[in-house]
């Protein structure tokens, strides 16, 4: 099997896990501007602060967690108080 179709078939893979796990997969191979997601590390960074791009992307790629409900919270307490 040549590594195009071996890639192809990893990333199939990767995307039934994660179809599997309740995520929506938008786009497959999408690149903008150099950037370019690792499936793989993007899904090992859940709930953590780090680079999820691919080694060899132009542009570094950073998942920051945050919690949304607790500054939805704090940001409609500072308007109303």
């Amino acid at each position: 099997m040549n590594t195009k179709l071996l890639g192809n078939k990893g990333e199939q893979i990767a995307t039934d896990y994660l179809f599997g796990k309740g995520y929506k997969i938008l786009h497959r191979n999408f690149v903008a501007f150099g950037a370019e997601i690792d499936i793989e590390q993007n899904e090992a960074m859940a709930g953590k602060d780090g680079i999820i791009s691919k080694a060899d992307s132009r542009v570094k790629i950073l998942s920051v967690t945050t919690d949304e409900e607790l500054v939805i919270a704090q940001d409609t307490y500072s308007i109303v108080k």
